[in-house]
């Protein structure tokens, strides 16, 4: 359940300041229009999975079981001439579980955008963009329960995914799904979450692996519009950046032009 804070908005064009923030607290703003290009296609593939994983299976077996060679995986959309396989502790094998969950798995509702759980992960990936660091403690010391709560109030159960260097949207969900050398499977049971009803969304480079995508789930959640618009224009600063510069997964040079929007 996706909830708001009532606030009384000010409608004089003399007095409203168009900034970032004030917009993503806009209440008859619509959610899903903060997001990317890119994190609109991540979002509607989490859904059509969600929805139908028989036919995503289907969708797997076609476009990644050629790209997997013994325990190495081969991303057409990712990878370079420099590097063309990712090395994987199981490699198909690991395919070959998830094709088997997918096709016994019952579908799950849509989840819906939320803005405090948008901004819960541009902050992960804003500050994860430039340093270069890895994993769910954000280099300010944050949990995710952190990063959440500061926008808004959290029903749990709750959850985040994170993938790195990998681009299309295919490649994300397909390694989330897959869970290559995680025992619990963690990510694909985030995704496959059926008390999930809302999620954040925010991608964009990273300074060691080329990319970051966060994604934040919540079985419901109530945005607090007052600490949204109150935010750090320099969390918003840092993800922005991050959206507009693409890393070189190899050296850290920096790509031009962008491809990630």
């Amino acid at each position: 359940t996706h909830r708001q804070t009532d606030r009384q908005t000010d409608t004089n064009p003399d007095t409203q300041t168009h900034t970032c923030s004030k917009i993503m607290a806009d209440p008859s703003s619509d959610a899903e229009s903060l997001l990317s290009d890119r994190e609109m296609s991540i979002l509607q593939i989490i859904n059509e999975a969600r929805a139908d994983p028989k036919a995503f299976a289907a969708r797997m077996e076609e476009e990644m079981r050629p790209c997997f060679k013994g325990k190495k995986g081969y991303l057409p959309a990712t990878a370079t001439k420099r590097d063309p396989y990712l090395p994987l502790h199981e490699g198909e094998a690991g395919l070959e579980g998830a094709l088997k969950f997918l096709r016994s798995c019952e579908s799950v509702p849509p989840l819906q955008v939320c803005r405090g759980l948008v901004l819960a992960s541009r902050d992960h990936v804003g500050i994860q963009s430039t340093s270069g660091s890895k994993g769910h403690i954000g280099d300010d010391g944050s949990f995710l329960k952190d990063r959440i709560v500061r926008y808004g109030q959290l029903e749990k159960p709750s959850g985040e995914v994170l993938s790195y260097y990998h681009k299309s949207p295919m490649d994300i969900l397909g390694f989330w799904v897959i869970d290559d050398g995680q025992g619990d499977r963690r990510n694909r049971n985030h995704i496959f979450q059926a008390e999930y009803t809302v999620l954040g969304i925010a991608s964009g480079s990273h300074h060691g692996m080329g990319t970051v995508t966060s994604v934040t789930f919540a079985k419901g959640f109530t945005d607090d519009l007052d600490a949204i618009e109150a935010r750090d224009q320099e969390k918003e600063d840092a993800y922005q950046a991050a959206r507009e510069l693409e890393y070189d997964p190899h050296d850290g040079s920096i790509l031009c032009p962008c491809t990630l929007l």
